[in-house]
């Protein structure tokens, strides 16, 4: 979507300090790049005045190719995750357990947001570091094994736990740029990213 976009007018390039795990070789041929993993480059000569132009296009609908309405879902979706990455990892270190963001996780992250908002997400989460933080004071958990147990906890709670009123972004964890811009100026739900579930959104 944005990437090819960036790519193709060489505002965005590949860092030569990418990890070598982001690149799958095949004879010595590199076969695929992992745009996740990898590192860029941005090319902008002015930062702040891009920023602002890319608002003002924002600004402007008809500026959006058509087809972007159908990754709509996939973006909000992949915002999410790094929003839920971003606060687990919070709470694990505001606990002293090890934390490791593991395809497991990834894949219980993903379960949970295809049912839950990002808030509903954040409150299970709270409470399955609160129950993890229990478990290792009476020592039916290893504390190297808290950080994990998480996520384990926050699944059991999903079960049997009804939605939360919308609450606000927590004060220690902004919302970052890229949410911000995606929520309020281009879907423009704002608040409503966070606390609600997309079902069905696509920019008309």
């Amino acid at each position: 979507m944005g990437w090819h976009y960036l790519s193709d007018r060489k505002l965005l390039t590949l860092s030569p300090h990418s990890e070598a795990s982001a690149f799958l070789i095949v004879d010595d041929y590199v076969e695929t790049v992992d745009l996740m993993e990898a590192t860029w480059k941005l090319h902008l000569v002015d930062f702040e005045l891009t920023l602002l132009a890319i608002n003002a296009s924002i600004e402007n609908a008809t500026c959006w190719p058509p087809r972007w309405r159908h990754d709509v879902k996939a973006v909000w979706l992949d915002i999410a995750l790094l929003e839920c990455y971003e606060f687990l990892t919070y709470l694990a270190n505001e606990r002293y357990f090890d934390i490791k963001i593991t395809d497991d996780i990834t894949n219980n992250l993903l379960f949970l947001l295809h049912t839950h908002s990002v808030s509903h997400c954040f409150s299970l989460m709270q409470d399955g570091a609160r129950t993890a933080s229990d478990d290792v004071v009476q020592e039916k958990l290893r504390k190297r094994d808290a950080g994990q147990a998480i996520i384990k906890y926050a699944l059991q709670r999903s079960n049997n736990q009804q939605p939360l009123i919308a609450e606000s972004r927590p004060y220690m964890l902004p919302q970052s740029q890229v949410s911000y811009v995606f929520h309020y100026d281009f879907l423009k739900i704002g608040a409503a990213g966070f606390s609600d579930i997309p079902h069905g959104i696509s920019k008309p």
